[in-house]
This record gives structure tokens, C-alpha cells and sequence, in this order.
């Protein structure tokens, strides 16, 4: 059984969902995806970094990184080329995530915020397990409806339990 360590670090002011509300939800996605878009496929035991940040040091992030001057309501980088594999453990990448913008998304959204923190939670996560839907809009369609697909499933089953 494949399993999956999410490790937070809360940078703002902000009280968020515990620990086990994000592991509930990566393992869940984990269920539904079966790694696969993963590499290397046979990682057992994933790794995941979790930081909330504000939301100008979101915006300071996607500009240095992404070269837009907007905050954003996650950000995600995986290690690249592909995660780092150590012994015992596969780093997937770092994800970065907002309350800020999230809260305003929810409100915008008539949803609430823990619905939303897990859209944003599920989709920063696809990304790290090898979906794209950014560049050529052609290539990357695809991707895009599976990663609306897999998000809606993860929603359903967390609204459900």
C-alpha cells in the first residue's frame, strides 16, 4: 500500500484544518488516481511539503517564479526532473497555499473555506503527481478534464465522509 506524508509549516496567523484533514484527502486522491502519471512508478512511501503562506508572499513567489504580478491561490513546484527518491521515501514537491485568497475564493464561490482548501489541496497535489494543464492548450486538454475529474471525485468523497 502506497503511503503518502504531507509535512505542514503554517507562516501565517491563520487557524487552518489539522494535519489528518490533508492526509484524508491526499489519500483519498491517491485511491482514486493509482499513481498513473507518477515517476518512478514504484514509489511506496511519498513525501509532500505543505506551506501556507500569506497572500504578497504568494504574489512575490508567482512573480519571481512563474513572472506573474498576482497572488495566487496555490502554487506548486515538483522536484525536477522527477521526484527525488531516497531510500525509503519519494519527494514530490513543495505546495503552497494561501487561507487569504483561498477565504475570498469561497466567499466569490458561495462555497466554504475548507470545500475550497480542499479544490486547491487536490488540484496543487495532481500537479505534483505529473498532471499539466498550462502551456499549449491542445497537448494539455486532456490533462485539464481528467485533473476537473479527479478533483470532483475527491470533493465527493470528503463530502460523503
Amino acid at each position: 500500500m502506497i503511503k503518502i506524508g504531507i509535512e505542514i509549516n503554517n507562516l501565517t496567523r491563520d487557524k487552518l484544518p489539522p494535519q489528518k484533514f490533508f492526509q484524508n484527502i491526499a489519500n483519498k486522491l491517491i485511491t482514486i488516481e493509482k499513481l498513473k502519471k507518477l515517476k518512478p512508478k514504484k514509489a511506496k512511501h511519498l513525501k509532500v511539503s505543505l506551506v501556507f503562506i500569506s497572500a504578497g508572499a504568494s504574489k512575490n513567489l508567482n512573480k519571481s517564479w512563474r513572472k506573474k504580478n498576482t497572488a495566487a491561490g496555490v502554487l506548486t513546484f515538483n522536484f525536477e526532473p522527477e521526484p527525488i527518491r531516497l531510500e525509503t521515501e519519494t519527494y514530490l514537491g513543495e505546495i503552497f497555499i494561501s487561507p487569504e485568497i483561498i477565504k475570498k475564493k469561497a466567499r466569490l464561490a458561495l462555497s466554504s473555506f475548507n470545500i475550497e482548501l480542499t479544490r486547491y489541496f487536490t488540484h496543487a497535489m495532481l500537479h505534483l503527481l505529473g498532471y499539466n494543464h498550462e502551456g499549449n492548450r491542445f497537448v494539455f486538454r486532456k490533462d485539464e478534464q481528467i485533473m476537473n475529474e479527479l478533483e470532483n471525485k475527491v470533493l465527493q468523497k470528503t463530502k460523503n465522509n
